[in-house]
């Protein structure tokens, strides 16, 4: 199966409009779209295993968060009906170096 990468960050409103072009290209070519963010955690000693685990939930969530914003711009102004966005979508959500 085809496979389209679509990476973005949370908080930029630039990736609403490309998200559009992703979904068009994914269901046109019948291609799963892999959804990628890519988060760091700049962290040091001092911080627990346990306010690691939170900071690495909290960036999911927002990450998922923005996605369903992705999914309401599209709905709301390019879905001619409602299976429009019926497409093969895989999320990955990864903490490390953005630039890897």
């Amino acid at each position: 199966m085809k496979k389209i990468l679509f990476p973005f960050e949370t908080n930029q409103s630039i990736y609403k409009e490309a998200y559009v072009y992703a979904v068009k290209f994914a269901r046109n070519l019948g291609a799963e779209l892999i959804m990628l963010n890519v988060f760091e955690i700049e962290s040091d000693d001092s911080i627990t295993p346990k306010e690691y685990k939170k900071i690495i939930q909290d960036n999911w969530l927002k990450a998922y968060q923005e996605i369903i914003k992705f999914n309401k711009h599209y709905l709301n102004n390019y879905a001619r009906i409602e299976s429009d966005l019926r497409i093969k979508v895989d999320y990955r959500f990864l903490h490390g170096k953005v630039t890897e």
